[in-house]
């Protein structure tokens, strides 16, 4: 739980740095290359570790990973 938790709180940071480097492109006057293709690869990643992006199927798969006796 701990790892899901940790790779929540670095998801929202890597969304918040996405939104940080948006915010610099649209007031600077030069284009930035490639920085569409930059945010959708982060936004992915943010999403594949942030267990809030999960299915019910992959959350229900992750909680049948604590194996708890019934």
């Amino acid at each position: 739980m701990d790892l899901a938790l940790n790779d929540m709180n670095k998801a929202d940071l890597i969304r918040s740095l996405i939104n940080t480097v948006q915010e610099k492109a649209k007031e600077s006057d030069q284009q930035v290359e490639s920085l569409s293709h930059w945010v959708g690869w982060a936004q992915h990643h943010a999403n594949m570790i942030d267990l809030r992006h999960r299915s019910i199927k992959g959350i229900s798969a992750w909680i049948n990973g604590f194996k708890f006796k019934s």
